[in-house]
């Protein structure tokens, strides 16, 4: 189904107008949830057709979740520090935790169908996200590497990294 849009533009030297846009309307039944989906797009219909154009758009919202849930559960939106090599070290670490979470997701999931239904990604990310620190100290005990020692370590390679930024800025 064809429909127009109308929408007011940002005001600029004080005047607004409207203005209207036309997108093609679709509607599409999914049998697997029982429900009609509804999507609005401006691909033409020779480009995709209808079920392609619902493949593109569940796609995207997938990857907006993910983005949700890398913001708003790992921290990657959040960079405490003006040093580059953290700044760009710390969406990775982000992008890590996730793989890591959605990786103990599958285990947990298969090992719970009953209660599994319950857990949605972000859900479990907020579970996973206040619970590594347990996780992560299993992992040191497994390996046999004291919690301590690496607490000092960090501190080393923290002090390290800022003595040759200072360097760095000295030299510059």
């Amino acid at each position: 189904m064809e429909i127009e849009v109308e929408f007011k533009r940002i005001a600029y030297n004080g005047k607004q107008r409207g203005d209207a846009k036309h997108f093609k309307l679709i509607a599409l039944y999914n049998v697997e949830d029982g429900k009609c989906h509804l999507y609005i797009t401006n691909i033409p219909v020779d480009r995709l057709d209808t079920e392609d154009i619902a493949v593109l758009h569940s796609a995207r919202w997938k990857i907006e979740l993910i983005f949700k849930e890398l913001k708003s559960r790992y921290g990657i939106d959040i960079l405490p520090t003006s040093n580059p090599e953290i700044i760009e070290a710390l969406p990775w670490v982000g992008i890590l935790t996730l793989l890591v979470s959605r990786r103990v997701y599958r285990m947990v999931f298969s090992a719970n169908l009953e209660n599994a239904h319950r857990y949605t990604h972000l859900r479990w990310a907020t579970i996973f996200a206040e619970k590594l620190h347990r996780l992560l100290d299993a992992v040191l005990v497994y390996a046999e590497i004291d919690a301590g020692l690496m607490e000092l370590f960090e501190v080393y390679q923290s002090q390290a990294l800022d003595s040759n930024v200072n360097r760095k800025r000295l030299m510059d």
